[in-house]
């Protein structure tokens, strides 16, 4: 960003859950400015949003996906995982 956030209204942080109340199957809302889709390595310059389900460590494993610490894996309705720190 060219300038510091000024904080009113409508620009705040918001408080994050603790991981142990992030469970398996669990519905999430989540948004950034990711991949455009799994095939297109573009970044989109828009933020964008979806709602996936929180996967567990085994099923992200069986979708080759190497979970690193702090990062949450999840599947879209299309069945796609998807990651994010």
């Amino acid at each position: 960003m060219s300038n510091p956030l000024t904080w009113s209204p409508t620009v705040a942080p918001i408080g994050l859950l603790e991981p142990a109340y992030i469970y398996s199957g669990a519905s999430c809302d989540m948004s950034g400015w990711g991949w455009l889709s799994p095939n297109v390595k573009v970044m989109s310059n828009k933020l964008m949003w979806t709602t996936a389900k929180v996967a567990d460590a085994v099923q992200c494993h069986a979708a080759n996906v190497d979970l690193q610490e702090g990062e949450l894996c999840a599947f879209n309705n299309d069945g796609h995982t998807i990651t994010s720190p």
